[in-house]
């Protein structure tokens, strides 16, 4: 009897031991907000970047001017820096193999920096939740969304014809938020 109750004990200690480091990881105080920049460094020219994030360790990343992103999924918090897997979903073949972000906040903005394939780009995004309405970062944004709904097209032709029709409108706004 007695080995049984210490047995159950253990086993009561371990799923409680497990639930508070569950509940301490989900509650590591997520990232949420959508920032903006201009990525450079590496072997690639500078590019577009726009990463949302929702807070619960989830989110997607788009890279506009090489019309191509994916998802994010957080992995580890070391100081003040998140890291993130992120999952190419469309335009591989322009965005090349998925990689790690990491980002740490600074302000309204981020210090952004991806890892894949053993290049480093970094960019300082801006926090775009809360655009200037004359400003170019919600032409981006627009973007972003039309990208992800692009993606859900059957047909691959369809697709690419939905992401360059995506693309042809950013440049068209970022044209008319900048005169």
């Amino acid at each position: 009897m007695k080995i049984a109750t210490s047995v159950a004990g253990v086993c009561f200690s371990i799923i409680v031991l497990c639930s508070l480091v569950h509940a301490q990881n989900s509650s590591v105080g997520m990232l949420a907000g959508t920032w903006s920049g201009k990525a450079t460094g590496g072997a690639a020219k500078s590019y577009s970047v726009t990463v949302s994030l929702n807070g619960t360790g989830t989110g997607f990343v788009e890279y506009p001017s090489m019309k191509c992103g994916g998802t994010l999924k957080f992995v580890r918090k070391s100081g003040d820096s998140y890291s993130y897997h992120e999952t190419i979903t469309h335009g591989q073949a322009r965005c090349g193999a998925a990689g790690q972000i990491d980002m740490s906040p600074d302000g309204s903005n981020v210090a952004w920096a991806r890892t894949s394939a053993g290049n480093r780009t970094t960019a300082t995004l801006t926090n775009t939740d809360n655009p200037d309405p004359n400003g170019c970062a919600s032409c981006e944004m627009n973007y972003d969304q039309s990208a992800q709904q692009c993606e859900r097209s059957a047909s691959p032709d369809d697709r690419q014809k939905c992401l360059d029709h995506a693309e042809d409108d950013l440049h068209m706004c970022e044209g008319n938020c900048r005169s």
